[in-house]
């Protein structure tokens, strides 16, 4: 059975919008649709509501599934779609729908419920501690940029991250932007051929040919000291130090822009029918992959990474990027964890 995208619903205008691209995604890339509702053990079948009360939980959970079915196939008449009223806490049943899932989809927040506040938060408990992806779903502008963007870094889950990213843009027939992102990147992409070499010593501390004494100032023979009158040798001045010879600067390495050419050449060459470019920002990557966002249909980013793609805590770039981009993003896992 092919795995399916799932998506999370309670009733939000957000979970609204994570079951649109979740239906969407689906479709674009072959995918059947499964959605889910959770319902928490301790709800009361019939609430205190009296003028709901003729309607038992049960009831208005089913009406619930079979809307958002209607909802998924006006979208996509062809789609294959499931529902599924699953009782339990909403991150476990939810991380336990991942075992089997192509790709999880959540709302950015849910209802003023505590079960939809749990819900909305399920996104930050769950992105990168399950083995699928998972995409937080949030309003964007009308339209498509036709671009997709994965923050990448070269550790494992940036790879599992470029490629879903890969799949991503070829299903919506989009570029892919590849951001490499760190602070100390202006300096890093710059050759160490180029930096200055060692300073050289004023020309004013040599003293000019013209003023050295002459010859006719030089003591005569008659005049010379006497050897009994040398001074002893304990007393000679030190001979001058040798100056060391300037340092000798390393043959020029690649810059990173080299490097990360060469580590997006199979890719390429993998999928020749996907334009990839790359990008490079000399700032805290946070910052770089929201600015990006604006102009994005999606970003993509690894759950934890190196270097530039990663900060102080494990996952707080993901986590960053989830609360702050302004379009829907992916966290991706590794297959190896």
């Amino acid at each position: 059975m092919d795995k399916q995208v799932v998506v999370g619903i309670d009733g939000s205008a957000a979970a609204g919008l994570a079951l649109d691209w979740a239906a969407d995604d689906a479709a674009r890339r072959g995918r059947g649709l499964r959605i889910v509702h959770v319902r928490e053990p301790w709800a009361r079948e019939h609430p205190l509501n009296a003028a709901a009360y003729h309607r038992s939980r049960t009831e208005r959970d089913g009406r619930l599934l079979a809307a958002a079915a209607h909802r998924a196939h006006q979208r996509h008449p062809a789609l294959s779609v499931m529902t599924a009223l699953v009782t339990g806490a909403v991150t476990e049943r939810l991380k336990a729908e991942t075992e089997l899932a192509d790709t999880l989809v959540l709302g950015s927040e849910g209802l003023g419920t505590l079960a939809g506040r749990v819900l909305g938060a399920a996104g930050d408990t769950l992105a990168g501690h399950v083995p699928c992806p998972v995409v937080i779903a949030r309003r964007t502008v009308p339209g498509e940029w036709g671009e997709v963007v994965a923050g990448y870094d070269g550790s494992p889950d940036a790879e599992a991250a470029l490629a879903y990213a890969v799949e991503q843009a070829r299903a919506r027939r989009a570029r892919l932007k590849v951001l490499y992102a760190e602070p100390a990147l202006a300096l890093a992409i710059t050759p160490l051929a180029r930096r200055p070499g060692p300073p050289r010593q004023p020309e004013s501390q040599h003293r000019p040919e013209s003023q050295h004494r002459p010859e006719s100032q030089h003591r005569p023979e008659s005049q010379h000291r006497p050897e009994s009158q040398h001074r002893p040798e304990s007393q000679h001045r030190p001979e001058p130090q040798r100056q060391p010879d300037p340092p000798r600067w390393p043959e020029p390495r690649p810059t990173v822009a080299a490097m990360l050419e060469e580590r997006l050449a199979p890719w390429r060459d993998a999928h020749p029918d996907v334009e990839i470019t790359e990008s490079l920002a000399g700032r805290h990557p946070v910052p770089a992959l929201v600015r990006v966002s604006r102009v994005a249909d999606l970003v993509v980013v690894g759950c934890r990474g190196r270097s530039g793609l990663a900060s102080a805590l494990p996952g707080s770039v993901s986590r960053g990027v989830l609360h702050r981009a302004r379009c829907p993003v992916a966290v991706v896992r590794s297959p190896a964890k």
